[in-house]
């Protein structure tokens, strides 16, 4: 049996009971149709029984906001639901999907997929009967983000590789097979026609010839939603064609969720889109827009035709260089341009090609915005040297070239002149406008890098007329004096640095696709993650970026960092034991390898101390070591995996067992399987059968109504792992379970016991779905009354015994141990106040809602 110590919902009654009533009152005054929105508002609000006008009027902007069942158009709102009641929408079955268990909502379920989103829906069968629950999700196919609709195992397996019909009723979900699609009806056109009418919005395009064409289209549901509207009996009477064949007899056409008459100018949409995304991702006006569809045209017609393309004649092809490099010498449309040549995936080389054949034509006029396009191209190439020497030949006082200024900061940065990069970010205009933003661009992460050691000198080595101590023979105020470096211990940190700058900037891709395999759907956690230096690390070491960050720009390092970077490249991750803890020095041992190392400027959590377990890659720097990457700390029970993995040398098995430590705690049931909900139903012809079959298979019962199936699991001794009831009323029987491992054990018995029975109905809910519905259930009245003191001292009591079984049993969370084992060692005393601490407190006043951390802490002498 599993007892509370996972996570509680507790929320006011009273409070959701009136945003209830709200989302009750606004779908009863909309109807099966659409209110302008301030006249929702006020009728809402005028009902006295709501609460105060101020109130409800906010209540109902919140609704409409944050419900998606709810959509606003044309400043009226309309309920998804009730406006598609009794429509049956036509779809198309892929049979692979089918398999998977879902449908694309795309392009004939997306008007209802948008109220699935926030809600699900039930599904029921012919008689109205619920047999599982639909709801939506996004999944990656064939190349594409794409929204589907998901039920419950087999709810297409009638369907698959056909024609569906998917009927709205009272909120539920009904499917059906088709033989055929059916055809538009005259009425249905006629609406749709309406509907594109009353949707579509004229838009002015300016083209990149210099004309201007009035564009007119629709976007999205937006023509089906108002077509309903204008008449949703043609809808409701006649079943809803497939729609790509509904436009189709409406004389539309629909591209990428975009509606328009057939013969639309869809080049000329493509143009103008085109142009917005320029100007807005660039910070360009309407002249630097098109100075950068003139490059990129004349790239694109390069690669084809070479140099015959700048002209027929010398005069003119000097002429045709003379505009293109001019137009470079803006760095926001160079900028674009380096930018749009990488999102057409155009090879480097063709534009290294491009700017050589303008550089020959311009005859070496040195101008920076064609110098700036040439080094990109060499350091794309991997001639880095190349590239900082063309920077540094046009980089001159003077140079306002915003990209160039920032390319020369960054190779300054890398050679260790942090005044010199400082002076070129602020010439650029680069500024920290919010230093608490955690995730800022390229040029104020440098920016960031660099400015402590800039503005803080290290202090001079010699007197200003001294011999300098470099050797070299000179007065210090003649060679080093204002040239000297920080400390390498100081500028170990910066090193480090500058290789996450140059992942961030190789391969962001990497970063940010490891945070998403170690978060696993945790969008909080991979925004954290994404941002941290220990997934910077793994990205540098494990996927070998350090490596390609010393080949590339190891040369520009001083002399001390690529000494330092070289001995760095060569240590591994390990898995550490904290031996000693001193102020700001821990004392780690090696598990794996069994060597000491001290780390300085580290400490642990306050939960933490001698005996902890870590997972990172401790740096040396001097006779100490550093960890930039930082820790994270490994479970006892995984420590040997942990070190296995890291021995493996493969990092998408390091990267797996990592993510299986940053999940959070899920409950489990007494087999140490996630629960997962499933009722399955067979149909019975004979229940006078049943109960002799399921004796055989196992089953026992009391009474040859309820069975049940018992068996020893990890956690308890004949443990009940499903529960079986025969329902005469539909000749059904029917069994809960609380795992998929479970279903397919029971499902695997009855399908011997009962090869006759068909199993009608798998409906599967998780923990997520059980507390969506606790959420939206109105409570109910409970039979006995709280504040009867007797009551709560025996809810007391029963708690308090529970929670001393608790003590004894195994728990998968402490590697099987029980807490009054765990408690025996340092590791295991750490891990049960962990995982205490992790639960949390019932509200006061309440009683029998999970167990009280504090009494446990007690009980186990965690605490005085």
């Amino acid at each position: 049996m599993f007892i509370a110590g996972g996570p509680w919902k507790f929320c006011d009654d009273q409070r959701m009971l009136i945003s209830e009533r709200i989302r009750r009152a606004i779908i009863e005054r909309v109807g099966h149709g659409a209110v302008p929105i301030d006249d929702l508002i006020a009728l809402v609000a005028s009902d006295p029984s709501l609460g105060s006008s101020l109130s409800t009027r906010r209540s109902v902007e919140s609704v409409l906001q944050r419900d998606t069942a709810f959509v606003q158009s044309g400043g009226r709102a309309f309920y998804i639901p009730a406006l598609s009641d009794g429509v049956s929408w036509t779809v198309e079955v892929d049979a692979d999907d089918a398999a998977a268990h879902f449908v694309r909502s795309h392009p004939s379920l997306a008007p209802i997929t948008w109220w699935l989103v926030g809600h699900g829906a039930d599904l029921v069968d012919p008689s109205g009967k619920v047999i599982g629950r639909v709801k939506t999700d996004g999944l990656w196919l064939d190349g594409v983000d794409t929204d589907v609709v998901q039920g419950p195992p087999g709810w297409l397996d009638a369907v698959a590789g056909g024609w569906a019909s998917v009927t709205v009723r009272d909120e539920t979900l009904r499917i059906a097979p088709l033989r055929r699609p059916p055809q538009p009806s005259p009425r249905q056109i006629e609406a749709l026609r309406k509907g594109f009418a009353a949707s579509a919005k004229p838009l002015e395009a300016e083209l990149v010839d210099g004309r201007r064409q009035q564009l007119t289209y629709a976007v999205g549901d937006e023509p089906m939603y108002e077509a309903m509207l204008a008449d949703r009996e043609a809808f409701a009477r006649h079943p809803v064609p497939h729609l790509p064949d509904l436009y189709a007899a409406a004389g539309l056409e629909e591209r990428r969720q975009i509606i328009a008459e057939v013969g639309f100018d869809w080049e000329a949409l493509n143009e103008c889109q085109r142009r917005r995304r320029m100007a807005t991702f660039y910070g360009l006006d309407e002249r630097g827009v098109e100075a950068l569809t003139t490059l990129v045209g004349a790239c694109d017609l390069y690669a084809v035709e070479g140099a015959s393309s700048f002209g027929t004649t010398d005069d003119e092809r000097a002429e045709a260089a003379v505009l293109l490099s001019a137009l470079l010498e803006d760095g926001n449309v160079g900028e674009g341009f380096w930018a749009e040549t990488a999102r057409s995936d155009r090879p480097t080389d063709e534009v290294a090609a491009f700017a050589r054949e303008l550089d020959d034509l311009m005859a070496g006029v040195p101008l920076v915005g064609l110098a700036w396009l040439r080094s990109r191209c060499l350091e794309e190439e991997g001639d880095v040297r190349g590239a900082a020497a063309l920077i540094a030949s046009v980089v001159t006082p003077d140079c306002g070239h915003l990209p160039a200024l920032l390319d020369a900061a960054e190779f300054a940065a890398d050679r260790g002149d942090a005044p010199g990069a400082l002076k070129l970010l602020l010439r650029a205009g680069v500024v920290d406008e919010e230093p608490d933003d955690p995730d800022p661009d390229h040029d104020v992460r440098l920016l960031r890098e660099i400015v402590g050691f800039a503005t803080h000198r290290p202090k001079a080595m010699a007197g200003r007329n001294d011999p300098c101590p470099c050797g070299s023979g000179r007065k210090y105020k003649a060679c080093h004096l204002g040239r000297e470096r920080h400390d390498l211990a100081d500028r170990a940190s910066w090193l480090f640095e500058k290789a996450i700058r140059f992942a961030h900037r190789c391969d962001p891709e990497l970063i940010s696709g490891l945070a998403e395999q170690l978060s696993e759907d945790m969008s909080s956690l991979y925004q954290e993650l994404s941002r941290s230096p220990f997934v910077a690390d793994l990205a540098l070491h494990e996927h070998g970026l350090f490596e390609e960050f010393l080949a590339e720009r190891g040369w520009l390092l001083p002399d001390d960092e690529r000494l330092l970077a070289a001995q760095w490249a060569l240590v591994d991750r390990g898995v550490f034991e904290v031996v000693e803890q001193r102020r700001d020095q821990l004392r780690l041992r090696d598990i794996g390898r069994g060597e000491i190392v001290d780390v300085v400027n580290a400490t642990l959590s306050a939960r933490s101390g001698p005996g902890t377990t870590l997972l990172g890659r401790p740096l040396p720097v001097g006779e100490v070591h550093r960890s930039f990457g930082g820790f994270v700390a490994v479970p006892r029970s995984l420590v040997n995996p942990m070190i296995d993995a890291v021995a493996a040398t493969d990092p998408e098995e390091l990267i797996a067992m990592i993510a299986s430590m940053f999940r959070p705690p899920q409950l489990r049931n007494t087999s140490s399987q996630t629960l997962s909900f499933h009722t399955l139903r067979w149909r019975i012809d004979k229940a006078s059968a049943v109960p002799e079959a399921l004796r055989n298979a196992g089953f026992v019962s009391a009474d040859g109504i309820s069975w049940s199936l018992t068996c020893d699991t990890p956690g308890m001794r004949a443990a009940i792992i499903a529960t079986l009831r025969i329902d005469p009323d539909n000749g059904e029987l029917v069994a809960e379970v609380n795992s998929d491992e479970r279903a397919t054990l029971v499902r695997e018995r009855i399908a011997a016991a009962l090869p006759t029975a068909p199993l009608v109905a798998d409906e599967h809910r998780t923990l997520a779905d059980l507390d969506e519905e606790l959420a939206d259930a109105p409570p109910r009245p409970s039979g006995v009354e709280e504040s009867d003191p007797e009551f709560r001292r025996l809810m007391e009591e029963i708690i308090a015994d529970k929670e001393v079984e608790w003590l004894d049993e195994q728990i998968p969370a402490l590697g099987g141990r029980t807490p009054r084992e765990a408690v025996g060692d340092p590791i295991g005393r750490e891990e049960v106040r962990q995982l205490l601490d992790s639960w949390p407190a019932p509200p006061p006043g309440v009683v029998g809602m999970g167990f009280r951390a504090s009494r446990i802490r007690a009980l186990l002498g965690l605490e005085p």
